[in-house]
C-alpha cells in the first residue's frame, strides 16, 4: 500500500523586508483571508463536475462598513462560475443592480409595526420568501421588512460625508436602462462616471427626495418620460416644492424635439429590443416591456454587453452629455 507524507503548509504576507503570519494580523483580515481562499478553491476543484452553490448566513457581520463594501465588490467576481445566495440586514452588503433578485423573509404571524413581539407564540410561525418587487407592491406600508434596502437606495448622511449630486429619473427600470449602457456598452467612457442616478418611486412620487436634497443644499436634476405622466409630474414638483426646481426638471422631449411622447424603452431603436430580447429570451424574444426591462437588468448584473445600433448609442451619449452639461453648470454657480 502506498504511503503518504503530509507537509503542514504556512502562509506568510511580505510588507517590504518585513513578512507577517496571517495569525499577527487582526481578526477582520483573517476572515476576509479565508473568505476568499475557500470559496476560490471550492469553486475551481478540477475534480467537480457541474456549477457550485454558495449558501452565506449574513456574512461580515462582524466586519465594519469598509470591509462590508469590499467584500460585496468580491461577490460580483465570486459568481463568475458559481452561483450566490446570501442574507443580510446591512445595508452595505446590498447592491442595488441586484433588487430584481432580492428576496424578503417575512413571518406572517410576527406584527413587526406592532407592540405584541414579546407575546409572539413560536407555534404560530409562518415564513414565507417574497420577491421585492411583489413585496413592495403587496405591503407599501410595512417599511421594516425593506428598511435596509431603503437605506441602501434613500440614505440620510451624517454631517460628515460628502453628498453626491443626483439624477432623479422615474423608475427603477429607467435606473437600470441608464446604468447599463454607461457602465457596460460605454464601459470605456469615463466622461459620465460623475453621474448618479437615483431610481424613483414612479412618475410624481419624487417629491420627498427632491425636498431632501433641496433641504441638503445639493444639487440634483429630474429626468421623466414624454408623455403625461412625465409632463404632469413635473408641473407638481414645480407647484408642491417651488422656486428651488427652477431648471432641473426635463422630460426626454427637452433633450431633444424630435423625442416627443418617448419613454426610456423609446431610445432603443426596434433592431435593439430585439436583439437584447434573444440574447435573454433566444426561445420566446418577442417584445414585451417587463421582460425587455427584466434583461437589461440581468445584463447589468452580469455586465454582459449586446450588440447596440450607432443610433441607439448617439441619442443615450446625447442624454448624458446633457445631464451631465446640466450638473456642471449648476454645481459652478455653487
Amino acid at each position: 500500500m502506498a504511503s503518504f507524507t503530509y507537509y503542514p503548509l504556512e502562509i506568510k504576507l511580505k510588507d517590504g523586508a518585513e513578512q507577517y503570519s496571517i495569525n499577527e494580523l487582526s481578526l477582520g483580515f483573517k476572515w476576509f483571508f479565508s473568505f476568499l481562499l475557500f470559496t476560490e478553491f471550492r469553486k475551481n476543484r478540477a475534480e467537480d463536475s457541474g456549477e457550485v452553490l454558495f449558501l452565506l448566513d449574513e456574512p461580515a457581520s462582524n466586519l465594519h462598513s469598509t470591509a462590508q463594501t469590499k467584500l460585496l465588490e468580491t461577490f460580483q467576481e465570486l459568481i463568475k462560475g458559481s452561483k450566490l445566495i446570501y442574507t443580510t440586514h446591512s445595508h452595505h452588503l446590498i447592491n442595488p443592480n441586484w433588487l430584481e433578485g432580492t428576496f424578503i423573509v417575512k413571518n406572517n404571524a410576527l406584527d413587526y409595526e406592532g407592540d405584541d413581539s414579546l407575546d409572539y407564540d413560536v407555534s404560530k410561525t409562518d415564513v414565507a420568501l417574497v420577491p421585492y418587487r411583489r413585496f413592495v407592491e403587496s405591503y407599501p406600508g410595512q417599511k421594516s421588512y425593506f428598511k435596509p434596502i431603503l437605506d441602501s437606495l434613500d440614505y440620510q448622511p451624517s454631517k460628515l460625508e460628502l453628498v453626491s449630486a443626483i439624477v432623479i429619473v422615474e423608475g427603477k427600470n429607467d435606473f437600470y436602462t441608464l446604468k447599463y449602457m454607461r457602465d457596460v456598452i460605454f464601459a470605456k467612457n469615463t466622461k459620465w462616471a460623475s453621474l448618479n442616478f437615483y431610481p424613483g418611486n414612479g412618475a410624481g412620487k419624487n417629491d420627498q427626495v427632491i425636498r431632501l436634497y433641496a433641504a441638503w443644499g445639493k444639487e440634483f436634476l429630474v429626468l421623466g418620460d414624454d408623455d403625461t405622466a412625465g409632463r404632469s409630474a413635473n408641473v407638481k414638483y414645480q407647484s408642491e416644492v417651488g422656486t428651488v426646481t427652477d431648471g432641473k426638471l426635463f422630460t426626454l422631449k427637452d433633450i431633444d424635439a424630435t423625442w416627443d411622447g418617448f419613454c426610456m424603452e423609446s431610445m432603443f431603436e426596434e433592431s435593439d429590443k430585439t436583439a437584447i430580447l434573444q440574447k435573454f429570451s433566444p426561445h420566446d424574444p418577442k417584445y414585451g416591456k417587463e421582460k425587455f426591462n427584466g434583461a437589461v437588468n440581468y445584463f447589468l448584473t452580469t455586465l454582459e454587453s449586446v450588440e447596440i445600433s450607432d443610433q441607439t448609442k448617439l441619442r443615450f451619449e446625447k442624454l448624458m452629455d446633457f445631464l451631465l452639461e446640466k450638473m456642471q453648470t449648476k454645481s459652478k454657480k455653487v
